[in-house]
């Protein structure tokens, strides 16, 4: 499938699965005794607003100016120019973070596991409900939260969206830089910035994996299964992104 369409498609779901028209969590149930969804809801420390702008503003200027330092440092050892690769790299960013997006939002949906905050932020009607029957599915939310945090968000907690996308960014971008200094001219590169910008980004997603589990957002499977999920998405999307860059490089040099 082109990408294109299929980056249109994955965008157009997560915005869909965001939205009141959404209907996960329909047949979810709980159980009266299951002490694990009756933590209390504290917020995201790390707010989506925080995670997108760090992942797709901040982390991609480390890729420009990894671009600009390659290049000034390599027109110092070599007569040869060197083409920036900030666009082809930058793309392959950005399209492994959407398809990331778009997996955690799907898995979101088939499995719906309720977050542990689920009992404190739905306060399901007790009066009709008969704890002796199990599972209990037919229930009604009295919480006076945001509608859509009762209605779809304590309904995915499986896996951890912040986790993936971070620890994809951190691949991704550590995996770039390392590809760098074994360049062929790796004596004349930036050190200091290769081995300063990983540790960085580990430590963003260090403070994002711990932070969806002491808000109690995210159960610690549901955080790892999102490391998991950015870890293999990262390698995959980074060793298509210097294969693409190689290739050209070499058209580019014939």
């Amino acid at each position: 499938m082109n990408r294109i369409p299929f980056r249109i498609l994955s965008f157009l779901f997560v915005i869909y699965n965001n939205s009141s028209f959404a209907t996960i969590g329909k047949n979810a149930g709980f159980f009266c005794d299951d002490e694990s969804i009756k933590k209390p809801y504290h917020g995201d420390s790390v707010h989506v607003t925080y995670l997108f702008t760090v992942l797709l503003g901040i982390f991609p200027l480390f890729i420009h100016v990894s671009e600009y330092l390659f290049r000034k440092e390599i027109a110092k050892c070599s007569p040869h120019s060197t083409k920036s690769q900030s666009k082809l790299l930058l793309n392959f960013y950005y399209s492994g973070f959407l398809h990331v997006l778009a997996v955690t939002e799907i898995l979101k949906v088939f499995v719906t596991e309720l977050r542990p905050h689920f009992y404190y932020t739905c306060l399901p009607d007790m009066s009709n409900i008969n704890c002796s029957k199990g599972l209990i599915t037919d229930f009604n939310c009295t919480g006076d939260g945001a509608r859509w945090l009762i209605e779809r968000d304590i309904y995915k907690s499986f896996p951890s969206g912040h986790s993936a996308l971070s620890f994809y960014c951190f691949i991704f971008i550590s995996m770039y830089l390392y590809s760098r200094r074994k360049n062929a001219f790796y004596n004349c590169f930036n050190v200091w910035w290769t081995r300063t910008i990983p540790p960085i980004c580990f430590m963003w997603a260090i403070i994002c994996c711990v932070s969806r589990i002491l808000d109690n957002r995210h159960f610690w499977w549901d955080v790892l299964s999102g490391v998991c999920i950015g870890i293999i998405a990262g390698f995959i999307t980074i060793h298509l992104a210097l294969s693409k860059a190689a290739h050209k490089k070499t058209k580019f040099a014939d």
